[in-house]
């Protein structure tokens, strides 16, 4: 089912069917339903909007239920899966505006893996670790700095490498930039 609209509409989440649906604008709800209590007499239910979660790499997801099983999805899928056509069958959603949490049916299309990583690259949502930004790196852009300070000096470069911790090799790929590049 697609639901295209400009003001705020619901429609069932797919596979979901009668216990949650999905808004044009990324919000999620459960609905109105009967279930039956634990001395299995009927029991309304009020439906209420569902709290969505902010994962790690800054989507939001939301956890149904259904048959005693909890499953997370992600906002911005259902929202594309309900509301955004997809006549070439591309596997991925992207953030149109780059806000992960914009999740409006009007800020999501359909992409391939390329045009998803173009888009972020084009768009400078995508940039390459470098320098400190790199987990596991041993040095600072002030040491960077102050060994090719010293070897401007006159060090050697083995001095430099046991005074920084680092190899003698590393050394002379940042004097002669082909390391740390960014680094003045």
């Amino acid at each position: 089912m697609t639901c295209l609209c400009s003001v705020e509409e619901w429609c069932p989440v797919p596979g979901f069917e009668g216990l949650y649906e999905v808004s044009s604008q990324g919000r999620c709800r459960s609905v109105d339903r009967v279930v039956k209590s634990r001395w299995g007499t009927p029991k309304p239910v009020k439906g209420e909007l569902k709290t969505l979660n902010a994962q790690r790499e800054g989507y939001l997801s939301v956890h149904l239920y259904k048959n005693g099983k909890m499953a997370k999805r992600y906002i911005h899928r259902l929202v594309a899966e309900v509301f955004v056509p997809n006549p070439l069958g591309r596997p991925q959603v992207n953030h149109i505006d780059g806000c992960k949490t914009n999740n409006a049916a009007g800020n999501l299309e359909w992409a391939s893996g390329s045009e998803n990583c173009r888009h972020a690259i084009e768009s400078g949502l995508y940039r390459q670790a470098r320098g400190e930004s790199i987990g596991g790196a041993k040095l600072t852009e002030q040491d960077v700095a102050e060994i090719r300070r010293m070897v401007a000096r006159g060090a050697m470069h083995k001095e430099a490498a046991a005074l920084f911790g680092i190899g003698r090799k590393a050394v002379t790929k940042i004097v002669n930039r082909q390391r740390w590049k960014h680094v003045e």
